[in-house]
């Protein structure tokens, strides 16, 4: 881990540290864990992106276009997952 300081204003504080205590964790960790679901872990790997992208297709949507679902295997060729 890398160590850092963050400055919070009295409020944040306020509602920071009843978190961490009902949680029965630190600070450190609400903000951590507060840091994930709004940024998100980064997937650089090409399988995890081609996984979200056939989700997506297989979830469907409407796109507008009445050829995704049929031609979902072209379109996944065309798109760069490096």
């Amino acid at each position: 881990m890398v160590r850092t300081q963050i400055s919070f204003d009295e409020a944040q504080m306020q509602r920071l540290r009843p978190a961490a205590r009902s949680q029965g964790v630190s600070m450190a960790a609400v903000v951590r864990a507060a840091v994930e679901r709004e940024i998100g872990a980064e997937e650089t790997s090409r399988q995890a992106r081609m996984a979200r992208a056939l989700k997506a297709f297989d979830r469907g949507f409407r796109s507008g276009h009445h050829d995704i679902s049929s031609r979902r295997d072209e379109h996944l060729a065309e798109i760069d997952f490096r």
